[in-house]
């Protein structure tokens, strides 16, 4: 399956740092997953980028 590509105006350079920023994360019932939407910014000189973004979590089993 493929994951059609959101538009941004502007590439991510070698140099740039990334943070991820997630608000909320919510737990999945009847799972020991999490998921958390939010955002992530790239900053960068020249062309900084801010993309949203859905982050999941499962911790191992006995962890």
């Amino acid at each position: 399956m493929s994951w059609p590509r959101l538009p941004a105006a502007g590439e991510v350079t070698a140099k740039g740092k990334q943070q991820l920023w997630l608000d909320p994360i919510v737990p999945v019932p009847g799972t020991r997953k999490f998921v958390g939407a939010g955002k992530v910014y790239v900053m960068q000189s020249g062309n900084p980028l801010t993309l949203p973004a859905v982050a999941t979590y499962e911790p191992r089993r006995g962890a």
